[in-house]
């Protein structure tokens, strides 16, 4: 028979140490001590019932336990059972064991615990503001270990140099390229919101969404591309233009309507017509129609895929430009495409404030499921008979 599972084992208390190595508690004991060692852990013992019944299993269970008190800094409390048929018999009763570093030495980690202090240490005397953040995530001082002189001088670096005003590429430092700082945004990241002042976080962006904005970085400029369809409209004879929002905000172009279209070739397809531009669309994100004062006395039509983000993204447009107007967005376009729907992954399910009565009659039936189950329409399975069809109607 084998030793019951409900007493302590060699392998359980293996597992309890492996645990608090897994949680950092070992890590941060050597770098500040507490009264957490000597640790004791107490050891589930066989019952007298259990020596009556198994008396050789519960032998062999003490042979097993006794053998850890072998191990350096290992030490073994034992309690009196006695039997009234066995009579007197000695059962361990706790383990304590005598410091950190003894746990290390049995799971193997000695060397690493040695590894976690030297760097610690290195980070300590270069930047003491660092301690709570080793405290806190001490198993990210072993992982970034090769780098952390690296990432020392860049903390350093944008300590001296808050909200830079820079690109990263100009960044001068030995050892230090944009590709290291994007490979590293995670514990960089991590650190600047920990150390910089609070004036020098961007909050409204995130990290990781756009690590360069929220600390001060210039960045790649956003491009507004846009067709001019009227000739007599083309700045110095271009008609196809991809310039930065500043630009865009900046524009007097002496049009009337302006048509936003998600898909880029539905964009590119946009006929001659007098005094107007196709914006090609982006989904989400329309920051730079808002900075783009000129537009709010223009037509707008904006046409995106039938779907409720493409019904998220026109709630989004209206609410920057009120005067915007769907086209093929609408059931009957829905409905007369059967064979080209297809599954929308995810669907948005937020309430849209700015659909008009039978755009949100439309949104809730593809919420609901009313046609078929995530259904969509792209727009580009739309023919171009019926995006003619609709601008002829426009007059």
């Amino acid at each position: 028979m084998q030793p019951d599972k409900r007493w302590a084992s060699k392998l359980l208390i293996q597992k309890k140490l492996e645990a608090l190595w897994d949680s950092g508690r070992l890590l941060t004991e050597l770098l500040e001590p507490s009264d957490f060692f000597p640790l004791r852990f107490p050891l589930k013992a066989p019952s007298p019932a259990d020596l009556g019944q198994r008396f050789a299993d519960a032998q062999n269970w003490v042979s097993e336990i006794r053998s850890l008190s072998s191990i350096p800094g290992f030490h073994l409390e034992w309690q009196v059972v006695n039997h009234r048929l066995l009579g007197r018999n000695e059962l361990p009763k706790s383990l304590f064991i005598a410091s950190v570093q003894d746990v290390l030495a049995w799971l193997g980690k000695r060397r690493k615990g040695e590894l976690f202090l030297r760097v610690a240490s290195q980070i300590l005397a270069e930047i003491p503001a660092l301690r709570t953040w080793i405290i806190k995530k001490p198993h990210q001082v072993l992982i970034y270990h090769e780098v952390m002189p690296r990432l020392l001088r860049v903390m350093q670096w944008m300590l001296q140099n808050p909200k830079p005003g820079i690109y990263m590429r100009q960044l001068s430092l030995p050892e230090i390229d944009s590709k290291f700082i994007e490979q590293h945004q995670s514990i960089l990241s991590e650190w600047f919101d920990l150390l910089l002042p609070v004036d020098a976080i961007q909050q409204q962006w995130s990290a990781r969404a756009n690590f360069a904005a929220r600390y001060g970085f210039n960045e790649k400029p956003n491009l507004v591309r846009f067709r001019i369809l009227d000739e007599t409209c083309h700045i110095q004879g271009l008609s196809d233009l991809s310039i930065t929002t500043k630009a865009f905000s900046k524009l007097a172009l002496p049009v009337q309507t302006v048509f936003i279209v998600e898909n880029d070739i539905n964009a590119l397809v946009f006929p001659r017509i007098p005094r107007s531009l196709v914006i090609f669309g982006r989904g989400y994100g329309f920051d730079f129609l808002e900075q783009a004062s000129w537009l709010s006395d223009k037509a707008v039509w904006y046409w995106g895929d039938i779907d409720t983000h493409g019904f998220a993204i026109l709630n989004q447009c209206r609410k920057i430009l009120p005067q915007t107007k769907s086209f093929l967005m609408d059931e009957n376009t829905l409905l007369s495409h059967k064979m080209h729907w297809t599954i929308e992954p995810k669907q948005n399910q937020s309430s849209l404030n700015y659909l008009t009565a039978d755009e949100q009659l439309l949104y809730e039936a593809l919420q609901t499921q009313r046609f078929g189950t995530r259904l969509r329409l792209e727009q580009e399975y739309i023919s171009y008979a019926g995006i003619m069809q609709f601008l002829s109607s426009l007059g």
